[in-house]
């Protein structure tokens, strides 16, 4: 099916449940997985033109379609948290930059279905840029690393999923195959034709496709694994519940006894519970959750950086400075000065093919 973008009204609206005919503002394209704060360039006039839709489900799981024409020349950054991402492109082509790495996905005259998935061991910074013109039509499912943590129950499903997680932010991009394509270009077709929002059967249904599309996407991602791979560098992941209750009070809470406090229980037990459940320190997860809430506000809210040493935790500039450095291996100065030329520039980097 092909949208007739022509007649597609241009209304206001976010149409992130169910579909619509609409155009979506600079304030309203997102990429599937960030966080709630994502600032975006901030224009009144349409990106999008087209048909769109995007559905979230409990626990970490989401879908999202469009077939659409951008509208404007623009950039949108946003923090994505950990989790792997599969992009399936009909048509068009999509450029956007994961932390250092540029890439530019679509079809072209040699193929027809482009099929691609990256997965993030840690939260990071996405750039994603629109091009005047661009028919782009895709099919997007998110899934959280504690989703899938979550539903591990054996010491190989726990392997397995660490070697998804081992590099990362690493694009591998590959020809799917004709079932799992046909899954795709089905819930794609079916759900930019609904007029309106479904109601909970359909719902349902749209739940349970997904799933079977998920299940077909990680196999094909597994299947393209190495044998052997690096060992992950990151922290494994915190239960969701946990991780959602200590994020939940970094910005109020200035110390660990204020953390402590907040969840209810004593430093000696958050930290004896802590590094029980997950092999490291609570202060150690606090330190880098910090410097990362930081570095998103660098780049995206544009604080400066003595507020985003504050941010941290850190009273004076130049200890956040070293400590930023020894993180993220940049300094802050030079992070936020790489974002904005990213922004002035679209990105036409090519990005290395997995075969099929």
């Amino acid at each position: 099916m092909t949208t007739d973008t022509d007649k597609s009204p241009i209304i206001a609206g976010n149409g992130r449940r169910g579909m619509l005919d609409h155009s979506v503002t600079g304030h309203q394209l997102q990429a599937l997985g960030q966080t709630a704060r994502g600032r975006n360039t901030p224009i009144d006039e349409g990106v999008l033109r087209g048909k769109f839709f995007h559905h979230s489900f409990s626990g970490g799981l989401s879908v999202q379609g469009s077939d659409a024409v951008e509208l404007q020349n623009l950039s949108s950054m946003s923090e994505l948290q950990p989790g792997i991402s599969f992009n399936l492109i009909f048509a068009g082509q999509v450029d956007f930059t994961l932390g250092p790495q540029r890439c530019r996905l679509g079809v072209s005259e040699y193929q027809s279905l482009e099929c691609s998935a990256y997965a993030l061991a840690r939260p990071d910074i996405m750039t994603r840029f629109t091009c005047s013109g661009m028919h782009v039509r895709k099919l997007s499912v998110f899934v959280e690393r504690g989703w899938l943590q979550q539903r591990c129950r054996l010491e190989a499903e726990q392997a397995q999923l660490h070697r998804l997680f081992a590099g990362h932010g690493q694009l591998r991009v590959w020809r799917p195959q004709q079932d799992t394509a046909g899954l795709a270009q089905s819930l794609l077709d079916d759900h930019l034709a609904e007029p309106e929002s479904p109601g909970l059967p359909q719902r349902l249904s749209i739940e349970c496709r997904t799933l079977a599309l998920l299940e077909a996407l990680l196999q094909e991602l597994i299947d393209l694994l190495p044998e052997s791979s690096e060992k992950c560098d990151d922290f494994p992941p915190v239960l969701p519940s946990f991780k959602d209750k200590v994020d939940a009070c970094l910005e109020e809470c200035r110390s660990l006894e204020d953390v402590a406090t907040s969840l209810g229980i004593s430093v000696s037990t958050l930290q004896r519970k802590f590094k029980a459940s997950y092999g490291y320190t609570v202060i150690d997860y606090v330190r880098r959750r910090r410097l990362e809430m930081a570095r998103s506000a660098l780049v995206i809210d544009g604080i400066s950086i003595g507020e985003a040493a504050y941010m941290a935790g850190y009273n004076h500039p130049s200890n956040f400075v070293a400590a930023f450095r020894r993180q993220f291996d940049v300094t802050p100065a030079r992070l936020v000065r790489q974002h904005r030329n990213r922004q002035r520039q679209p990105v036409t980097a090519e990005r290395e093919e997995t075969a099929e």
